[in-house]
């Protein structure tokens, strides 16, 4: 995301100045108080997120995502599904669909799995290295034509791909606030003509 919404405020005309703000509720940052002109935290739509987002508006989407759980190439063996976690510890970034379907799932499938949120990634993924998750419920990547965006580091494989949503796409945009003339239809032109990722993009999280 930064890359890409540094290309946008390139394509613009304008610097953008980064607030690091949590996930969680970060689409209503571009509501009607107008603490930010652009919101670029990877956030899916949703019914909900949007009813919070007063003032503001979703952007086309850029890519789209499939839920996954990503673990340890070693143990990649080991599980299939989130079924296979019983009695382990799966983590996830509060907030994010990952968490919701993660909860959800660990409901009706997986009851002895144990969920940890995070308000963090950086936090997550230090808890995950230390040896204190066996997953990290996260995601497969797609750009708008289908192709997979490779987003795994070495040593860390996907399992148990599924859709938030059985048979819809979970995209991703940004969220604009209403106030900021003419953002929106610019926000969309660059997507239209810009595809995700651009060059040198890395770290992608997703929302």
């Amino acid at each position: 995301m930064l890359r890409y919404t540094e290309a946008l405020g390139s394509r613009l005309g304008l610097r953008v100045r980064w607030v690091e703000v949590p996930f969680d509720g970060s689409w209503a940052l571009a509501g009607e108080e107008g603490a930010v002109d652009l919101v670029a935290t990877n956030v899916a739509p949703s019914p909900q997120r949007r009813a919070e987002a007063v003032g503001a508006a979703f952007s086309d989407p850029f890519m789209y995502e499939r839920r996954a759980l990503r673990v340890r190439e070693a143990d990649a063996g080991r599980y299939a599904t989130i079924c296979d976690f019983g009695g382990e510890r799966v983590g996830a970034v509060r907030g994010m669909n990952a968490e919701i379907d993660l909860r959800r799932r660990v409901q009706t499938h997986a009851p002895a799995v144990s969920v940890v949120a995070t308000d963090t990634f950086p936090e997550l993924y230090e808890l995950f290295h230390r040896g204190g998750l066996a997953a990290v419920a996260q995601a497969e990547y797609y750009a708008i034509d289908g192709s997979v965006i490779p987003s795994s580091p070495p040593g860390i494989v996907l399992v148990d791909h599924h859709d938030l949503v059985p048979g819809q796409r979970e995209e991703c945009a940004f969220v604009v606030r209403g106030a900021s003339r003419g953002l929106l239809e610019a926000v969309n032109e660059f997507i239209a003509t810009t595809a995700f990722p651009v060059a040198g993009e890395l770290g992608k999280r997703d929302g």
